[in-house]
């Protein structure tokens, strides 16, 4: 599960995050692009998910991954 304090700066205040063991593989922004940007070497979340559509997304894009760098808002 993706860690409170290796947050990336570069993430929107929010429930959704990434951490800094992120890979940068790609995988949440090709799944949620309104959600997820890139930074250098990082993804992050450049905005919180607005609309059901765009959570289902973030969510999907979160859950799939292995290396759990993102957190998801029920895993407080």
């Amino acid at each position: 599960m993706a860690n409170p304090r290796k947050r990336v700066p570069e993430n929107v205040d929010g429930d959704f995050f990434v951490d800094s063991t992120c890979i940068d593989c790609d995988a949440c922004r090709q799944i949620a692009p309104s959600v997820f940007g890139e930074a250098a070497e990082t993804s992050f979340v450049k905005a919180q998910p607005g609309s059901s559509a765009d959570r289902r997304q973030a969510l999907q894009g979160a859950a799939g991954l292995p290396h759990g760098v993102h957190r998801l808002p029920w895993r407080r």
